[in-house]
């Protein structure tokens, strides 16, 4: 599994809200210490991915980033895992913002990619006005909590609710 931390750059207000940077903080450990590939996607020109994720990887040698313009950063994290040789079968992915960046890059792994299994971690992602309801929906593709023994849930439009920052 890959986990895939999206857009978590200091330039974007929803990246700096604390619920979130903590549970993709969560996240890079967690995967750390399972051994898993990690990508980092930033978007061109809006600076660096925070620095409260960035310093744990700074020993790990299974981490990679995946620059490019744009919301949808599905071909260039597919590119970074296989020049990296990293796993494409299967992402974790967290990050912002959960109707524009996530969703784009989301929807894009599983149309260039069609047979990758996608979870999207519910408390490691913000949308400040749409919400779950409008998350596309995709094959493949689960809403996962970083709660102990919660089911993961179809993204099917209205099945549950996320946090907002302010």
């Amino acid at each position: 599994m890959t986990l895939l931390v999206v857009h978590m750059q200091e330039t974007f207000p929803a990246a700096r809200y604390e619920p979130v940077g903590a549970a993709c903080e969560v996240e890079v450990v967690n995967a750390i210490k399972r051994g898993d590939d990690i990508v980092i996607a930033e978007w061109l020109g809006h600076g660096p991915t925070l620095e409260r994720l960035l310093r744990h990887l700074a020993s790990y040698p299974r981490w990679a980033r995946a620059t490019r313009p744009g919301m949808d950063a599905s071909e260039a994290v597919l590119e970074t895992c296989r020049t990296q040789g990293f796993d494409a079968s299967s992402f974790r992915s967290c990050g912002v913002e959960t109707f524009h960046c996530l969703a784009a890059t989301v929807e894009g792994l599983a149309r260039r990619a069609p047979g990758c299994a996608i979870e999207v971690v519910a408390e490691a992602t913000v949308d400040k006005v749409i919400g779950w309801g409008m998350f596309p929906e995709v094959p493949n593709t689960m809403l996962v909590s970083q709660k102990p023994n919660t089911a993961p849930q179809s993204l099917a439009p209205g099945r549950t609710t996320i946090p907002r920052y302010r």
